[in-house]
C-alpha cells in the first residue's frame, strides 16, 4: 500500500456489534415490563396515592399565609399543608394499606417553615403569631414546625401545636 492509497474503513466489530443488540434488546424489554407493570392494579393505586399527594404539597406551597411568612420568617421555605384537605383526599381514594396513618397529627393545619442559613434563632411560637396575624383566624388547631435544612441545624428546631387562639398546646408529632 502506498502512502496515498485510501485505507479500508474498518467496521464495528462483532463483539461491538452484539453489545449494541443486546443493549437494544435489553430496553425493550424493560419497556414492556414498565408498561405491564404500571397496569396492574397496584401500580395504578400507587400512582394515583402520588398524585394525591403532589395535588396537597402544591396547595402547601399556596396554603394560607405562606406569602406572609415567606416575607418575613421563612425565608428558604414554608408549607402549610391542610390536613383536613388531606385527609379528605386519601380517604376519598382507593389506596392500598393505610395511608392515613401517617397524618398522625390531629391539627387543622401543619406549618414547615425552614427560616434559611440566618434564621436559626427563629422558634415555633414566632411562627405561630405570625401565621396567626397572616391569616386572621383559623378552624382548629394547627402544628408548626422550624427546622434549618440549609445549614443542617437542630439547634434552635422546634415542633409544637398551637390551639386556634394561639395558646401551645405541647409537643407536635415530629421527631427532630
Amino acid at each position: 500500500m502506498s502512502e496515498n492509497e485510501p485505507q479500508a474503513k474498518k467496521g464495528l466489530g462483532g463483539c461491538l456489534i452484539a453489545v449494541i443488540v443486546v443493549a437494544v434488546v435489553l430496553s425493550i424489554g424493560i419497556m414492556v415490563l414498565v408498561f405491564l407493570g404500571m397496569r396492574s392494579p397496584i401500580a395504578k393505586k400507587a400512582l394515583a396515592t402520588m398524585t394525591v399527594w403532589k395535588t396537597v404539597m402544591e396547595n402547601a406551597t399556596h396554603g394560607p399565609g405562606t406569602a406572609e411568612l415567606k416575607k418575613s420568617l421563612c425565608k428558604q421555605s414554608i408549607l402549610v399543608v391542610d390536613l383536613d384537605d388531606a385527609r379528605a383526599r386519601l380517604k376519598g381514594a382507593d389506596f392500598p394499606g393505610d395511608p392515613l396513618k401517617i397524618l398522625v397529627s390531629d391539627a387543622r393545619f401543619e406549618i414547615i417553615c425552614d427560616p434559611g442559613a440566618n434564621g436559626s434563632s427563629i422558634t415555633c411560637s414566632q411562627v405561630a403569631e405570625a401565621w396567626l396575624q397572616a391569616v386572621k383566624t383559623t378552624s382548629g388547631n394547627f402544628e408548626v414546625m422550624v427546622s434549618n435544612k440549609q445549614t443542617q441545624q437542630t439547634v434552635g428546631a422546634c415542633n409544637r401545636v398551637y390551639s386556634a387562639a394561639g395558646e401551645d398546646i405541647g409537643v407536635g408529632h415530629f421527631k427532630h
